[in-house]
Order: C-alpha cells, then structure tokens, then sequence
C-alpha cells in the first residue's frame, strides 16, 4: 500500500543516527474507537493501518498543516508524501490519527471495510510547464490510482502521446497567455484517438477563445485555480461521457 509504504518511509527518517524502533500493526477498530468517535466516525467497521517510531517527533509548528502539500522539513524532498496519504484516505473516506511527542509518532490510517473502491481508473497525461503544478496534480491523481504520464510541453505531450496512446484516456493540458497549447496539436491527438477526452486547464478569458474547440476537441474546461475535488469532478465528468473504444 503506497499509503503505509510512506509512513514507514518517515518513520525511519525520524530516527537519529543513534537508532530506535519502526513498528506496524494492522487490526480492526472497536465500533466506540474514540478517536474515531471525535470525528463522528463511530459505529462503522474500520481497519487500522498504524505506524509507529521511536523517533524525536514531529515538530509542534508543523503539525497543523503537516498533511498540506510541500510542508517538509527534509531537504531536497518535495513534501508530497503526507498529502498522498491524506488524498488516498478521503478518497476511501477513511480517517487520520496522529500523536506524537519528544519520545517518538504515531500515526493511525482508518479504512471502513464496507467501502467498495473502483480499481479501474483513466491514464491521464498531464501537461503544463509548471514543474510545481505538475507534480501537484500528478500526486493528487497517483494517490487516487490513475496512471499518469507527464509533460512539460505541447511537443513533449504530443510525442509521449504518440509512444503511449493506448494508456492515455484523457489529457490535462495547461493553457493560458503565457503557456498556449496549439490547436493543432489538440486536434491531432484527438484524430488520432477520437475516444480521447481532452480538458484545458485556463482562465475564463482563455476559455473564451477557445470556445469553439468545446465538443469536437475540448471536453472540459477546468478554471485556474481549482480545488482537489473540482478536479475530481471534472475528470468523473468526462469519463462518462467517453466512447467506448473499437480496436
């Protein structure tokens, strides 16, 4: 599980040079768990995924917003870890417990056992030339388990899609004034796979000038900025409207 994997990923950072103690359980949660019960979560079956350390613990100050993107206090780390956690928890409407002091974390994932998870999810192709919205979007949809394929570029995405059609259901393309994705190359990736479901991500002065791509090419348009479950929305949107393909 990518969830726990992570956990145990921090937990083991947490500890100093002098050693100490990750440890994981798996059990399932008694109906009157009360830190369950505080978040009104009472009276449903759960699984608890828990990690432990022995570490230093979790700095006071980072705790509120631990779980938020790029909030890391690791150099040369992207600060995407807890977020995936946190987006693969709502996604199977779990819950997070977290404590921690001087002698060591632990941190408790929830999973109700009566939710029933599609496995089948779109491979998406996300392109935009900003490195940190790309890796955003790219961990929000990982954590939920689209395959994604990314791009910096309009060329990059058009060769990635020529060596990956089959795999790539939908593109996220980043259009505004200062990152124009060319309409020809919108077009081409449409003709060469009409079942292709292709959403723009632009301003409302953008969207303007692209209205007449809406249909034929552009399936969805998804304002800047957005919100996690905007974007969720807008991706369950287009899937059902997609053909189902011939070959």
């Amino acid at each position: 599980m990518q969830a726990l994997g992570c956990l145990v990923s921090n937990a083991a950072d947490a500890l100093d040079d002098t050693g100490g103690i990750v440890s994981v359980a798996v059990y399932a949660a008694p109906a009157d768990d009360p830190r369950l019960t505080a978040k009104g979560l009472g009276g449903n079956s759960y699984v608890v995924f828990e990690v432990s350390d022995t570490g230093h613990g979790i700095p006071e100050d980072i705790r509120p917003t631990m779980f938020e993107p790029f909030v890391t206090t690791k150099p040369n780390r992207p600060g995407l870890g807890l977020f995936t956690v946190r987006t693969i928890v709502k996604r199977h409407r779990g819950a997070i417990d977290v404590e921690s002091n001087q002698n060591g974390t632990r941190v408790s994932l929830f999973f109700p056992t009566n939710h029933i998870h599609d496995p089948h999810h779109a491979g998406v192709l996300v392109v935009t030339p900003s490195a940190t919205l790309r890796h955003l979007i790219t961990a929000t949809l990982e954590a939920a388990s689209y395959r994604v394929l990314q791009a910096q570029s309009p060329a990059e995405a058009l060769t990635t899609f020529l060596s990956a059609a089959n795999s790539v259901d939908i593109v996220l393309a980043d259009h505004s004034e200062n990152s124009q994705f060319p309409q020809e190359k919108l077009r081409a990736m449409k003709d060469l796979k009409p079942e292709l479901q292709i959403i723009l991500l632009c301003g409302l002065l953008e969207r303007e000038t692209l209205a007449a791509l809406e249909g034929n090419v552009v399936s969805a348009f998804l304002a800047k900025p957005f919100t996690e479950a905007v974007l969720f929305e807008t991706i369950a949107s287009v899937q059902q409207h997609t053909p189902q393909s011939s070959a």
